[in-house]
């Protein structure tokens, strides 16, 4: 797009004969030999030689044939003259080059002389908003698109100075683009283009200074964004050629300057002495020849001091150091207090005086070092964004004095500054959002609370402003020890703070938000009484008439509604009164009064889902409208305020009926979704909102006019699944909405939903949440990959039913494993990379709620908030797209394809069971290469009666006493008629409806001699049933049971029995076992003693290391697994049912946690032997997750586990110990592989000597 406006053409007096009268002026665009735009003519005034057009002329697009054209018409004449041309190129290159409000163009033809004047607009460089004068928004950045057919262009071009003069301006462009963008590429794109400028140009050319800059510009970009040491290179090679052809003086000194500048920067980063030699020998030369009245003198001054102090690092020469001062002091001199860069000076001079003192102690070194760092903070304007450096080495003079002569006066100083400092920070970082600024706030602050003496009537105030930057910082990154350790400053704040304090309300306000912020977190009940209580005597300590009053009621309504008991009526209406108090207080046009207003229907909202009560949703939506109408129309929060209104609109619709509740209802829906841009993360939810809302009101139609609504309502949902700044639960939400929408109304697109669902389930558990958080959220989803699997198997997909089968099983243990690893290799070579991953992961998830009401009411404006999550989006992208591009890393958090995975079959086959709502299915793979995988239905089977036959499997064993708390048990419990009855039935069950229809799909026969294996990958509950055991065993016979055909293992998924193959056994093979016959806090097992002496005993002359009784402290345990290839543990275990993370074996000081198991990684694991409780057994609400110890062995790098699903017997598991290890272990040579096959023996001589059901089914094996 090319817009041209305010266009006046001029002719010089006196005006040529043809212009003298009746002449009238038009101007047109054309390309082609055709008019693309064109201007009315209109008479000038020929005593002046003027023609003013106040038309716009405008083309959409934008070609290098284009040109503009001047015509002149005399009156009573249709014929039409061309007097002068221009070519479209010159307008650009003189917009890109140089924006500013009006550009002139000479021109000459059938000698007449013009000059064109004009404003003209192209994408991303308007020039009227150029200067300050005129108010209006600023053209958006020019697309790619654009800067590429300019590039098109320019290299048609035969002329050598046009075309440089144009790829300065195009690479000029491509830095801007870059500084929105960062996109590598566009920064890659600008060095280029600015380079070959600079090559093409003269070094006698008037604009080669110019053009270098734009280079150097550049290059520094790329230096400080990713440390990119060639650019140096690159500026050196440009600035010493162009400094061998510069004869004069002032030129050659700004060269030279540069030119140390560069070499500094080399030495910085390659620490090679001969770079910082002679970054100074160019400096001196700078020096020499630049005038001594020159304006740069002073700059050269400071930065030949600084690059002298770096030298005495490294030769630890004072001269250097004496040098340096001198010259600092000189560049002090020279400039004067209006000089911007004097701070500076001041700062470095300041600096440098105190590295002197370190080194002499020279009193008047210290006191001239604070002098000048007093006066460069004095001399620094507020909010000036150098100020909190000067603060900074100001601190640590001060703190140098104090640590060398005790002056208490320092503490004083010291402590105002850093206050001071930390808070300037945090302003900042509230501003612009840089990390480092945060970073540094919080170190500030904490050094002004640590030099605070006790009892000074400011600690208060202090803690409480470290606890802020704490709290911003747990916002920003979701570390919870930053909110715990600002709850810990909040409250200590409080305590100190007498109650005369005149902050001591605020900070009480404040430490409730903090419970609160934590309660959103973690949901626990005492955070949200913790956060009403302190909200309560924040209020209480409040003056009559204090403005804060209305707020803080809003923020103690929002912490009661938080509460378990939120739900009865008395809580209910103190929010509600506390709210209506709010909003009586808070005066119209408050920047608060719309929050406050959404927050008490909200309260309203509430009740009315509790008790039905009419009259609280008309309410509701009688505020949720006066929220509305407080807010501005360009508020970031109108669009979610609209959402929440045509919410209560709908609900009232399905209450009453009314139709024009559901007619308003979907304009407040559609209006919410027009307003927020779809790079907002919140728009994610507007869109699901609108599109239940669609599909409702043509549900509730019986007319087929109004399918458009399910096309608009399947169009918002798929949108709000595929934004890529959505966070990724509401994202998952609508790919589940939007599937299930997709099975009634539009299958094709089924699969595809499904595809979005499964992808991001691995952004659901990110790495930055705790292992139980991280379950915690899958829990939530448990169901949409086992629907996702069976979908996709009714469509006869069964490649990609076990894609997604193996992308959404263990989906917490396969981010540890297959992205913790990359990422910390990744962290060893570009750990810039690694941390900004992590940071915009962080950044993304942020949710979305309604907060307290803080002392900060800067609000962002919506445009802001689109631009920020926009770019995160872009940054998550780019950074994935730019470490993929690491050889090593090319399919970095890409999901394994079945080519990927059918080879897990290769020693026998793998089955893959879904269980699901509606279908139950085997995919079993095997290596076969013609038929790599069978599916098998299990028709006879549901997700009902695998539920059943779990709650009976529960009962039983409950009935047993081998679930209460999963100790091994010290006596065999005898199991009663009517267990081993139901014990039957439930193995019964599980052979004639899931695994025999596998069995005969393999067409095995029985071998009781040498069967075959066969690994089972279970889903829901079939994840806690015992597959490995089902048969019928009562009224069967030879081959009506499992074990009559295969050997069974179980696998969490198929990566963990990948690329598995017989390990070649060190020389330093060690076993290390570990026995607990008295755990001090758990009953004693006197046979562990026993069960190790048997494995020493067949270990015969392998190095083995026993640690028993008290011997066997966690610590150590840890330490001797390190150094071990098998590990037997033989003890109490114990599963955490309201937390599998917190599962673990009690070992003799304390319990190993599973949570702590995983953090550490065994070298030279190979084998273990969990002899201890359900060990294998994992939690029901998120049954695919395989939270269990066995699971954490693999996590840690057992390929091989043999574990247990509930208690076992103290007596039994000796034997089965021995059994196990004398096959394995036989001939003297430690055989991993052989564990599967020693257990199914050992199983088998356990259940032949008459050991019941509860005894023996226990034991299984996972991995190879």
């Amino acid at each position: 797009m090319l817009d041209l406006t305010r266009i006046v053409v001029t002719s010089p007096i006196p005006i040529h004969p043809y212009l003298s009268r009746d002449a009238s002026v038009a101007v047109k665009i054309m390309g082609n030999g055709e008019v693309w735009g064109k201007t009315p003519f209109v008479d000038g005034d020929p005593l002046v030689g003027k023609w003013e057009l106040e038309s716009k002329l405008s083309s959409f697009e934008i070609d290098q044939l284009l040109t503009i054209v001047v015509v002149v018409k005399k009156k009573g004449r249709e014929k039409e003259f061309v007097i002068s041309t221009i070519g479209i190129l010159d307008l650009m290159l003189q917009v890109i080059h140089e924006p500013k409000e009006t550009y002139t163009f000479s021109t000459s033809n059938y000698s007449i002389d013009f000059t064109i004047t004009c404003s003209i607009t192209l994408p991303g460089y308007n020039s009227a908003s150029a200067h300050g004068d005129i108010e209006e928004e600023d053209s958006p950045l020019p697309s790619r698109d654009d800067l590429e057919s300019i590039y098109a262009t320019t290299t048609a071009l035969s002329d050598q100075n046009t075309r440089a003069k144009a790829l300065s301006a195009l690479g000029k462009a491509y830095r801007q683009l870059f500084s929105e963008t960062h996109w590598k590429k566009d920064l890659e794109t600008a060095i280029s283009l600015s380079d070959e400028a600079v090559r093409l140009t003269s070094p006698h050319d008037p604009q080669a200074a110019e053009r270098l800059s734009v280079l150097t510009g550049a290059l520094e970009d790329s230096l400080k964004q990713y440390d990119n040491i060639g650019a140096i290179e690159i500026a050196i090679e440009h600035l010493q050629t162009a400094l061998g052809t510069t004869a004069d003086d002032e030129n050659r000194s700004k060269l030279l300057q540069e030119l140390s500048i560069q070499f500094h920067r080399r030495f910085v980063r390659l620490d090679t002495i001969e770079d910082l030699n002679q970054a100074i020998s160019f400096m001196r030369e700078a020096l020499s020849f630049c005038p001594l009245r020159h304006e740069d003198r002073p700059h050269h001054f400071h930065v030949l001091g600084n690059v002298l102090k770096d030298r005495l690092k490294r030769s630890g020469t004072i001269k250097d150091l004496d040098e340096s001062i001198m010259h600092l002091h000189e560049a002090v001199r020279l400039a004067s207090d209006e000089n911007e860069d004097k701070p500076s000076y001041l700062s470095s001079l300041g600096n440098a005086l105190g590295n002197r003192f370190e080194l002499l102690s020279r009193v008047t070194d210290i006191d001239d070092a604070i002098a000048s760092q007093q006066r460069a903070v004095e001399l620094t304007a507020d909010g000036d964004t150098r100020k909190p450096s000067w603060l900074s080495n100001l601190g640590i003079s001060f703190e140098t004095r104090f640590g060398r002569f005790g002056n208490l006066q320092d503490i004083e100083k010291i402590t105002y500054i850093y206050t001071t400092l930390g808070n300037v920070l945090r302003e900042r970082y509230n501003r612009q959002g840089i990390l480092a600024d945060l970073e540094e706030a919080v170190s500030s602050q904490s050094k002004g609370v640590e030099f605070t003496l006790d009892g000074h009537s400011d600690m208060p105030s202090r803690l409480n402003n470290l606890a802020s930057a704490l709290k911003d910082r747990f916002k920003r990154l979701g570390h919870i020890e930053d909110l715990e350790d600002a709850i810990s400053s909040q409250r200590k704040a409080a305590e100190l703070a007498p109650n005369g304090h005149p902050d001591k309300a605020q900070i009480l306000n404040n430490l409730g938000a903090f419970y609160r912020t934590r309660f959103e977190r973690f949901k626990t009940a005492t955070d949200a009484d913790s956060a009403v209580f302190a909200y309560r005597q924040a209020i209480e300590l409040l003056p009559a008439g204090d403005p804060r009053e209305a707020s803080w009621l809003y923020n103690l309504g929002m912490a009661i509604l938080s509460r378990s008991d939120s739900s009865r009526l008395n809580v209910l209406e103190e929010a509600i009164s506390l709210m209506r108090k709010a909003a009586k207080q808070i005066p119209d046009g408050h920047p608060q009064a719309a929050t406050i207003f959404e927050g008490l229907a909200f309260s309203l909202d509430c009740r009315f889902d509790h008790f039905n009560i009419q009259v609280d949703l008309d309410e509701a939506i009688s505020n949720y409208s006066t929220a509305i109408r407080f807010t501005l129309a360009d508020h970031p929060s109108l669009p979610f305020r609209l959402n929440h209104l045509a919410n209560a609109l709908y609900l009232r619709f399905l209450k009453i009926g009314k139709d024009e509740d559901m007619e308003i209802s979907l304009s407040h829906h559609r209006k919410a979704v027009e307003l927020v841009p779809q790079t907002d993360p919140g728009g994610t939810k507007l869109l699901c909102d609108l599109a239940k809302t669609l599909v409702h009101n043509f549900e509730r139609s019986d007319s087929q006019e109004d399918i458009k609504d399910v096309w608009e309502a399947l169009s918002a949902i798929s949108i709000a699944t595929a934004l890529p700044m959505g966070p990724p639960t509401l994202r998952l939400q609508a790919a589940r909405q939007w599937a299930t929408m997709a099975q009634s109304y539009d299958k094709g697109g089924t699969m595809t939903a499904l595809k979005h669902a499964i992808d991001l389930l691995p952004r659901i558990a990110w790495l930055g949440l705790s292992l139980s958080d991280q379950h915690t959220l899958l829990a939530e989803f448990g169901d949409i990959v086992r629907d996702a699997v069976g979908v996709a198997i009714l469509y006869g997909e069964y490649e990609i039913a076990i894609e997604w089968a193996e992308q959404g099983r263990s989906i917490v243990w396969q981010n540890l494993l297959g992205l913790r690893s990359p990422v910390d290799e990744l962290r060893i070579s570009h750990s810039g990379l690694a941390d900004r991953l992590q940071n915009i992961s962080r950044k993304i998830e942020s949710p979305q709620s309604l907060n307290d009401i803080s002392e900060e009411t800067n609000v962002v404006p919506t445009e802001d908030v689109a631009q920020r999550s926009s770019q995160l989006a872009i940054e998550w992208e780019n950074t994935i797209e730019e470490i993929r591009k690491i050889p090593k890393f090319a399919s970095f958090l890409e999901a394994k394809s079945f080519s990927e995975l059918a080879p897990v079959s290769h020693e026998g086959p793998v089955v893959v069971l879904n269980v699901q709502r509606s279908r139950c299915d085997a995919l079993i793979l095997t290596s076969d290469e013609i038929k790599q995988h069978m599916h098998v239905p299990l028709v006879h089977f549901t997700s009902e009666l695998s539920e059943s036959l779990f709650v009976d499997m529960k009962k039983l064993l409950s009935v047993a006493g081998v679930r209460a708390r999963g100790n091994r048990k010290s006596q065999r419990v005898k199991s009663s008629t009517s267990n081993s009855e139901k014990f039957e039935k439930i193995l019964g069950e599980l052979w004639i409806r899931v695994v025999k229809p596998v069995i005969d799909c393999l067409g095995y026969p029985v071998n009781l001699e040498n069967p075959p294996r066969i690994w089972w990958c279970t889903s829901g509950f079939l994840s806690f049933l015992p597959i490995h055991a089902a048969g019928l065993y009562k009224t069967g016979g030879v081959g009506d049971k499992v074990t009559d055909y295969v050997v069974s293992s179980y696998t969490p998924t198929l990566t963990a029995i990948l690329d598995q193959h017989q390990p070649v056994i060190p020389r330093d093979f060690r076993i290390l076992t570990v026995a607990q016959p008295k755990t001090p806090y758990a009953s004693p097992l006197p046979n562990t003693e026993d069960e190790v002496n048997r494995i020493e005993h067949l270990a015969g002359n392998i190095s083995l290391e026993k640690l028993t009784g008290e011997g066997a402290t966690k610590d150590c345990v840890l330490q001797a697994m390190k150094r071990s290839h098998w590990v037997h543990l033989a003890c109490h275990g114990q599963q955490d049912i309201s937390d599998p993370m917190k599962s673990g074996l009690l070992l003799h000081d304390k319990m190993l946690e599973l949570s702590e198991l995983v953090q550490h990684s065994f070298p030279n694991s190979d084998f273990a032997f969990l002899s201890a409780c359900q060990t294998g057994m994992g939690d029901e609400k998120v049954a695919e997750e395989s939270a269990h110890l066995a699971a954490g062995m693999f996590l840690a790098g057992f390929r091989g586990v043999i574990a247990t699903m509930w208690s076992i017997n103290d007596a039994d598991a000796p034997q089965v110990a021995e059994d196990v290890y004398r096959r394995m272990l036989e001939g003297g040579k430690p055989r991993r592989k052989e564990a599967a096959y020693a257990l199914h023996e050992a199983v088998k001589n356990l259940r032949e000597s008459g050991a019941d059901y509860i005894s023996w089914v226990p034991f299984i094996h996972f991995g190879r």
